[in-house]
């Protein structure tokens, strides 16, 4: 295999997921924890025919604590009864003495297969990333922009045996928000529900979605967006039950208006929506929102909401107060600036 001086796409992995003549290691890393999830279980279901033994597929889930030597110490090992051996590395990101692995990496089992999963874009300074990219091991899975999600929505109803018009995906990532993991748990419902069809309509879509759906971070939005602090405040206190919630509503408000006050630059640049869309990887709906949100299409009002944003997220990290009180005194100072 020829030396590659740059990261292979995650989407590319199964083109070398060949039961013949598989690598060594596939090391799946970045930010996107879905495609990381998903195509690490592919491989695994790939490979599978290879096993004849249940002890020849081992998994390791590290954590802080964890160190290499019994994962290596698997790596290394013949397999039972097949010919090949399975051997799965989950956050791979905890490990510190990463260059331990560096040797491995050089010197590969031939009859294993390692798959590992490191759910982070940071892989640090270990010398193993320049070995691992070199050989082509290294996939790695960005962030999806916002202006891609309702393509993927597209092609991912579309893998599984459904069609989707332009505007039912756009209403559906409307209902769900940006995230992968909640859109691919929908799925599931329709493959109960369409009785065989495979045109899924909106009325489908108010039915399994709409009625059913939870509050997210993107309802907060909306109300914002709309100048409604009272259903702001409801939204959020039914959100708002733990730290993981509040983390994500934080970092989902800062999303919002950090792209609020990327399209205002070019809304006075009267750039069309197209252009915003492509450069910012700004959504339709998203965008849709920003200009709706007319009250802080101002300079002034954006750099206090930012103040905002800073001083609860300072606030919640020392502990200086619980987070129903801190998103209350954070909707009220984002409403009092406008």
């Amino acid at each position: 295999m020829a030396e590659s001086k740059t990261n292979r796409s995650i989407e590319e992995v199964l083109k070398f997921a060949d039961k013949k003549n598989p690598l060594p290691i596939y090391y799946l890393f970045g930010k996107d924890n879905f495609e990381i999830n998903s195509k690490s279980q592919k491989l695994q279901e790939i490979f599978a025919d290879l096993l004849i033994s249940d002890f020849d597929k081992e998994v390791f889930n590290f954590d802080k604590n964890s160190t290499l030597s019994n994962a290596l110490f698997s790596a290394y090992a013949f397999p039972f009864g097949s010919e090949k051996k399975v051997v799965i590395l989950n956050n791979f990101e905890f490990i510190d003495e990463k260059d331990e692995f560096l040797a491995y990496i050089d010197s590969p089992q031939q009859s294993t297969i390692l798959i590992i999963t490191h759910f982070n874009s940071n892989l640090g300074k270990s010398k193993i990333y320049d070995s691992l990219r070199k050989k082509g091991y290294l996939f790695e899975s960005p962030e999806l922009k916002s202006a891609e999600y309702p393509k993927w929505i597209f092609n991912y109803f579309k893998q599984n045996g459904f069609l989707l018009t332009d505007d039912n995906t756009n209403l559906i990532l409307e209902l769900v928000g940006e995230n992968k993991d909640l859109i691919a748990s929908h799925l599931p419902k329709f493959q109960d529900f369409m009785n065989g069809r495979t045109n899924i309509t909106k009325e489908d879509i108010v039915t399994l979605i709409a009625k059913t759906k939870k509050y997210s971070a993107f309802d907060v939005i909306d109300a914002i967006a709309n100048g409604d602090r009272k259903k702001s405040l409801v939204i959020g206190n039914n959100l708002v039950q733990n730290t993981t919630d509040f983390i994500l509503l934080l970092g989902a408000l800062n999303s919002f208006f950090t792209q609020t006050a990327f399209a205002l630059e070019f809304i006075k640049q009267k750039k069309s929506d197209n252009e915003i869309m492509s450069v910012g990887g700004i959504s339709y709906m998203q965008l849709k929102k920003i200009k709706m949100a007319k009250q802080f299409h101002n300079d002034k009002i954006l750099r206090n909401v930012f103040s905002a944003l800073m001083e609860a997220d300072v606030k919640f990290k020392t502990g200086s107060m619980e987070t129903k009180s801190l998103f209350y005194i954070l909707i009220s100072e984002i409403f009092n600036f406008n």
